[in-house]
């Protein structure tokens, strides 16, 4: 993945807050808590690459995001 930045095949919560920063987007803490935990279906605190699909449905249905391949 691309902004897994500590290269261990989840994303964290500070690894999400700059995958949205670094496109130019801007959330709340609290947005990325539920975010996380809305997609983090195994409860580790991380989303993997099984639940991204998670991730994006919350972003898309609960914060109006559009999100694109890149």
């Amino acid at each position: 993945m691309r902004f897994d930045t500590d290269k261990d095949g989840l994303i964290s919560k500070s690894e999400l807050r700059h995958i949205v920063r670094a496109t130019g987007g801007w959330f709340s803490r609290w947005k990325g808590k539920a975010g996380i935990k809305h997609a983090d279906k195994n409860g580790n605190g991380f989303v993997d690459g099984c639940e991204i699909e998670n991730l994006v449905h919350f972003a898309q249905k609960e914060l109006g995001v559009i999100i694109t391949a890149y």
